[in-house]
């Protein structure tokens, strides 16, 4: 007896290298030669995309307790995710801003141009 396809997953530009459940069974974590780990739902929503190896990721698993992920990949990188925390780059950009904020309008030598890094228009 044939098995059911439950469903697809789609969204990597690339060759998929390996995919992992999480360890409540819940989550999947796949990693791919278009240089990104994503998280899906079992029924293929996507949870989050991880972006920071310069080359294709071959391998990825989920920590016993499914609150890390580690991926490898062929740009010599191992890397630990505390994916539930994966922000967006306008999150981070505004995270960093708030953070740079007292430097940009009182730190020493700084240029005009660098005081306004953080005003608008980014």
């Amino acid at each position: 007896m044939p098995g059911r396809l439950v469903t697809t997953l789609q969204g990597h530009r690339a060759r998929v290298n390996n995919v992992a459940f999480s360890p409540d069974g819940q989550l999947l974590a796949s990693s791919s030669y278009d240089r990104t780990v994503r998280i899906w739902q079992q029924d293929g929503t996507p949870v989050t995309t991880l972006y920071g190896h310069n080359g294709s990721t071959w391998g990825v698993a989920f920590s016993p307790d499914g609150q890390t992920l580690i991926s490898s990949g062929h740009d010599r990188k191992i890397i630990l995710w505390d994916w539930q925390d994966s922000r967006s780059f306008e999150q981070l950009l505004e995270d960093g801003c708030r953070w740079l904020d007292d430097y940009l309008a009182h730190g020493d030598n700084l240029s005009d141009t660098d005081r306004q890094l953080c005003s608008g228009g980014i």
